[in-house]
């Protein structure tokens, strides 16, 4: 049963017009019990511009390490990744996994050198999805949503696709890891539940292509940066500030490298599919989504390479194209 809807407008502070997501709506998770109850999770949610939705709602999932705030629903130039797909006509939403952003935390990300397996693992990410995607077939009044989502989040969503396909009307895998060379038994598989990632970290894991262009800047980073600590009570509490990630979606990034085998099967998606890859990807280049790309089955199926883009594209000063391409797909859905 999904809980109360929180309206919050300004839920990071002020922002640029229509930066702020129409609304923040939490509900249960299913993880958990911390003696108030269970764990639960946020979704953002921007509503079309104009007049009623069009056709399926959108469902955004981020990477392992960022949140909503800082990804689709990010401002950047122009706009933000929501935005523009609500200015499309869509009713769009993101959702913030456990362990992120707006979303409640595990218990065991209080706890200083804790031990233990990773938090967030596939399959707790996998019951958020469905719970997400009930909620808003509830809101909609309608049985299938449009997936799209980047980096390890592609994980998620390729299992729902492939357990749920009547419920994916279009899926879109952005910036998608794939097995490549064959398994790596040299690959070490985390043994914490979570990490601490600093501003500087995330600076630093920019492709130096897209820094040395400009299409990521020290300035916007640092902006960006400040906005990321702020998603996280605690994070100006460490030294250095930094954000405590969960480790479940880099575990199961490491797994795949460690096996050779992907978390889900393209093979048995049978929704129409993008799979999309900037040029300059250094994390998943774009050998990667070719595999991945021949590994689905089928004639609906589309792969877009863009120019100049890395592996957080959505971020980058190129960000239109990528926008502009998942728009044009998701428009040309049934």
């Amino acid at each position: 049963m999904m809980s109360r809807a929180v309206l919050c407008l300004s839920l990071l502070g002020a922002a640029p017009a229509r930066a702020a997501p129409d609304e923040v709506v939490r509900l249960p998770s299913g993880l958990g019990n911390t003696g108030a109850g269970e764990l639960e999770m946020a979704m953002r949610h921007q509503a079309p511009k104009h007049g009623e939705p069009r056709a399926a709602p959108v469902l955004i999932l981020h990477g392992a390490t960022f949140p909503s705030a800082n990804a689709a629903a990010w401002p950047g130039e122009g706009g933000s990744w929501m935005e523009a797909l609500a200015d499309s006509g869509r009713d769009v939403w993101a959702l913030d996994f456990v362990g992120y952003g707006a979303s409640d935390r595990y218990p065991e990300m209080s706890r200083e050198a804790a031990t233990g397996e990773p938090l967030g693992g596939l399959d707790a990410m996998l019951e958020q999805v469905e719970r997400a995607v009930a909620a808003i077939a509830t809101r909609s009044r309608g049985e299938r949503v449009v997936l799209v989502a980047h980096s390890a989040g592609t994980f998620v969503a390729g299992r729902f696709a492939e357990l749920h396909p009547a419920q994916v009307a279009g899926l879109v895998l952005f910036g998608a890891p794939f097995p490549e060379g064959g398994p790596d038994p040299e690959e070490r598989l985390p043994g914490a539940p979570y990490f601490d990632m600093t501003p500087e970290e995330q600076w630093e894991s920019f492709e130096p292509a897209v820094r040395d262009a400009g299409h990521w800047t020290r300035k916007t980073a640092l902006h960006w940066g400040e906005a990321w600590l702020a998603s996280e009570p605690r994070a100006q509490g460490r030294t250095p500030p930094a954000v405590r990630v969960p480790y479940g979606l880099i575990a199961e990034l490491r797994k795949m490298r460690r096996t050779g085998r992907s978390p889900y099967e393209p093979a048995r998606i049978a929704s129409p599919v993008l799979v999309v890859v900037g040029e300059w990807d250094a994390v998943t280049p774009i050998a990667q989504s070719l595999d991945l790309f021949r590994r689905l089955p089928g004639t609906e199926k589309r792969l877009a390479i863009l120019g100049q883009g890395g592996h957080r594209m959505h971020l980058e000063h190129t960000r239109g194209a990528l926008f502009a391409e998942v728009a044009a797909f998701i428009g040309g859905l049934p």
